[in-house]
């Protein structure tokens, strides 16, 4: 009979009654999910539901010794003898009910800080969006179309009106979160005016942290020391020119080094991490290049995979179709930026 069936759970409250029992500890499976069964058990039966221990000693005994069946239960008595002692310390405890303060408070306007408002006002709560640039829209203001070809303004512009023109949410450009203290339904936040020292209290039940990120801008592989040299963003923002401009509009070949960060730095002892939208964003790009200049030799070098997660798998396709070359570089044999007039790069295939 399982400790958690129906017949057992009713002798646990009989045993309570009938032998004054004031303590309850189950040997048996995890706490995770059958916890909350036995205090409901005890609580009916007139205990207080925190006079309750629990050993597990299925997850954590028999499945993961199920080869060594006497030392196995060796283990269950004296994980059973441990939440015996733990249970003579515990103390009864009391839940009471408390007022939520019904306003949320959103770290970061970007396009996932002010959906997130949208969502959250739209449901009848009033928001304050906190926001330390002078605008709304983030990272997203840098960007001009999607890997579908989207229109990223169009959409940041609808995005930046609903919430600039909706009753509940209340918004604060040029100000950051300097001080935040409280508890689940009942904070308080001190919110500062970025341009001059002005503070004010913020009451809110739920906080929302969205502040985005920001694109690496280190010195691995020369970057800072030649204009031709640029991040994903600078290309972004080149490719969205009305016309071609220097010094893309000068180059027959471009190549996209992937998997760049400050690890690349000599001397640094950080480890890689994957931001999971470079290689959707190269691809993304590097299609937008061949569309403007479809002579210009487009390389894309990586050292790990090609990440392009989901449905963005399309725009590697498309790239690769369009001509754009993905060669990938082995770990520690990393390609060699040099510049003498004439940018150039060396790799080991």
């Amino acid at each position: 009979m399982y400790t958690c069936s129906a017949d057992s759970l009713k002798l646990i409250q009989e045993r309570i009654e009938e032998q004054g029992l004031n303590r309850v500890i189950v040997s048996s499976c995890t706490p995770r999910t059958h916890e909350p069964i036995f205090r409901d058990t005890i609580r009916e039966a007139g205990l207080n539901p925190y006079l309750f221990e629990m050993a597990n000693i299925r997850d954590q005994d028999s499945w993961v010794h199920a080869k060594w069946p006497d030392r196995a239960t060796k283990k269950a008595r004296e994980l059973t003898r441990m939440a015996v002692a733990r249970s003579r310390r515990l103390e009864p405890l009391y839940t009471e009910d408390q007022s939520l303060v019904h306003r949320a408070l959103v770290i970061g306007g970007g396009v996932a800080g002010m959906t997130a408002a949208l969502n959250l006002a739209d449901q009848d709560y009033d928001v304050t969006l906190v926001e330390r640039e002078q605008e709304l829209g983030g990272l997203a203001r840098n960007l001009s179309v999607t890997g579908d070809g989207g229109d990223v303004r169009a959409f940041l512009t609808n995005l930046i009106d609903r919430v600039q023109e909706h009753p509940r949410i209340e918004v604060l450009t040029d100000h950051q979160v300097v001080k935040s203290a409280g508890f689940v339904g009942n904070f308080h936040s001190t919110v500062e005016c970025c341009s001059d020292p002005t503070q004010r209290l913020i009451e809110h039940g739920v906080t929302v942290v969205a502040t985005g990120a920001t694109e690496y801008r280190g010195t691995a592989h020369g970057m800072g020391t030649d204009p031709r040299i640029m991040t994903q963003g600078d290309l972004e923002q080149l490719l969205s020119q009305p016309s071609p401009t220097p010094p893309l509009s000068d180059a027959k070949s471009i190549v996209m080094l992937q998997c760049v960060g400050p690890w690349d730095e000599e001397g640094s002892e950080e480890g890689f991490y994957c931001s999971r939208i470079c290689c959707s964003v190269a691809a993304k790009n590097a299609l937008r290049i061949k569309k403007q200049n479809p002579e210009a030799q487009v390389f894309v070098l990586y050292n790990r995979d090609i990440r392009t997660y989901g449905f963005q798998e399309a725009l590697y396709t498309q790239a690769r179709e369009a001509g754009v070359v993905f060669l990938r570089y082995q770990e520690g044999s990393q390609p060699q930026v040099s510049a003498n007039g004439r940018l150039r790069l060396a790799v080991h295939d």
